[in-house]
């Protein structure tokens, strides 16, 4: 098995933009299989980028109803991703707005393996 399949990528997101939807189209061309979004708590006006983000790649969403901040968020993913995706050897966290490039993500999740 490759880094695609192995590794989760974590990317919490308060209040997106289409920053979060051109990394995720980035990782889906990158091979990416395991990407999991925190919704934390995000306005009406910026949830629509999460269902354009599900279009885009198979990723799941998981949603907090109010901001319970950025290390909240990541220690969701990370036990989202021992529960659910326990054929993942390791996890990778990105922010939503682009600031990690997904080569530097890709170097990370090979490195990891």
């Amino acid at each position: 098995m490759s880094y695609k399949e192995e590794i989760a990528v974590i990317i919490p997101a308060y209040n997106p933009d289409q920053k979060l939807l051109t990394l995720l189209k980035q990782l889906a061309e990158a091979g990416f299989q395991n990407i999991v979004i925190i919704d934390d708590g995000s306005r009406e006006e910026n949830r629509h980028i999460f269902t354009q983000a599900a279009e885009i790649c198979d990723c799941r969403i998981l949603k907090h109803h109010v901001n319970l901040g950025k290390g909240r968020a990541l220690k969701d993913g990370f036990n989202h991703v021992l529960n659910e995706l326990p054929h993942c050897a390791g996890a990778i966290t990105l922010d939503a707005d682009g600031q990690h490039s997904v080569e530097d993500a890709v170097k990370c999740a090979e490195e990891t393996l």
